[in-house]
């Protein structure tokens, strides 16, 4: 009986030494898959789901160019919005993924009118 227990707990012992590093490597994956964009819109087309905000970096200025679909969540003002609503010059906050095609899908973003 003692022996069946020591096996039982060398497997489980081998099971979490074995998984935890899968379990991190998928994690290190996903957050590293998110990127965030803040800056300013200075172009936005809502027929062609897409808008490109200018954010400061070490090198100047950058340009992010992002597309929406249906997936993507807007707000505006505190407010559910569409892309329609946000316009040349507003402040945004902005998170996406590079897709495969290499363009940048928005997940969510945040944008604030211009005072």
């Amino acid at each position: 009986m003692k022996r069946l227990v020591a096996v039982f707990m060398m497997f489980f012992l081998m099971l979490g030494v074995c998984g935890a590093p899968r379990l991190a490597l998928a994690q290190d994956n996903e957050t590293a898959a998110a990127n965030e964009v803040y800056g300013t819109v200075t172009f936005v087309d809502p027929q062609a789901q897409k808008l490109i905000v200018v954010s400061a970096s070490d090198e100047g200025q950058k340009e992010t160019a992002l597309i929406v679909d249906d997936s993507t969540m807007i707000e505006k003002d505190g407010k559910a919005a569409t892309l329609v609503d946000v316009a040349t010059g507003d402040d945004v906050t902005a998170s996406y993924k590079a897709a495969d095609n290499g363009q940048n899908v928005a997940a969510s973003i945040s944008a604030s009118s211009q005072q």
